[in-house]
């Protein structure tokens, strides 16, 4: 397995898993430490040890490089990257000064495409099976970030800690989410690992609005209590990622206490004196 990044290491590594040698060891390795050491201002000694995440994207550049002269087996791939705690798609488009090099925990799956100048911190997801987003331009990714479905991340935009975007997102913005709520896993005896429930946050919308994210959500059941005057409200769509939850009041909504249970998959979830999900509350227009 591949330890170490250096000349010798990439032929012996190309030299196990491929017939031959193809002579493009040098010019990958050359592109590959251009690229690391523009981004991170370090010299080549200290690549020797790279974490994971700098393995993989190495090891997804140099795949696609040899792909061009020989086709590759993608199970062989996914077999190598199988021994790493981080993972990127071979179909995955990569644009230039690609930063991951202090990451942790990173999966990019096949056939997502990410531009030029953006840098991914650690525990990062993008995309799924069924979903491929596009992220464009110099764009920065904070831990603890999720984004999933056919969306295009837009130029020039930084994507809080703690995200869960399901949706496109235009140039020049800033997304975070208003509360950071506790991640909560309830494992009962029984239950099916689809079963487990797990709330990322509370993020208005649109009008009246407001979206509760995260994942394991089925038949979903949510109530708000103790709030300073009624709401009337109904779940208008829900997914197995995100609730949107409607609200249908005539004034504007002010409250400085709020519970919110969510009930579903047999697990339940109480939301308790979210600040963040007062002024979501608060924030919404009659």
């Amino acid at each position: 397995m591949l330890k170490t990044i250096n000349l010798q290491s990439v032929k012996n590594f190309v030299n196990k898993h491929f017939n031959k040698l193809f002579g493009i060891e040098e010019e990958i390795l050359k592109d590959f430490l251009t690229n690391y050491n523009y981004i991170t201002k370090n010299s080549v000694k200290d690549l020797l040890l790279p974490n994971d995440a700098t393995l993989v994207y190495f090891l997804n550049t140099l795949f696609n490089r040899i792909n061009i002269i020989q086709p590759i087996d993608t199970n062989l791939y996914n077999f190598i990257l199988s021994k790493y705690s981080s993972f990127i798609g071979f179909d995955t488009k990569i644009g230039e000064n690609f930063n991951i090099f202090s990451s942790k925990n990173i999966y990019i799956e096949n056939g997502v495409c990410i531009g030029n100048d953006v840098t991914l911190a650690n525990n990062i997801k993008i995309g799924n099976k069924k979903t491929k987003p596009r992220i464009l331009n110099n764009v920065k990714i904070c831990d603890n970030v999720n984004i999933f479905g056919n969306i295009i991340i837009g130029n020039n935009v930084e994507i809080k800690h703690g995200c869960y975007i399901t949706d496109n997102i235009e140039d020049n913005q800033t997304i975070s989410i208003i509360n950071q709520l506790q991640l909560v896993t309830k494992t009962t005896k029984n239950y099916l690992p689809s079963q487990t429930l797990i709330v990322y946050g509370i993020i208005p919308k649109f009008k009246n609005t407001i979206q509760i994210v995260g994942e394991g959500f089925y038949n979903p059941i949510v109530n708000f209590k103790n709030c300073s005057q009624n709401l009337d409200y109904s779940i208008t769509y829900w997914d197995k990622n995100k609730i949107l939850i409607k609200f249908k009041n005539t004034k504007p909504i002010f409250c400085d206490h709020v519970i919110c249970s969510l009930l579903c998959n047999h697990v339940k979830i109480n939301i308790l004196n979210s600040v963040g999900l007062t002024r979501a509350l608060a924030n919404l227009q009659p």
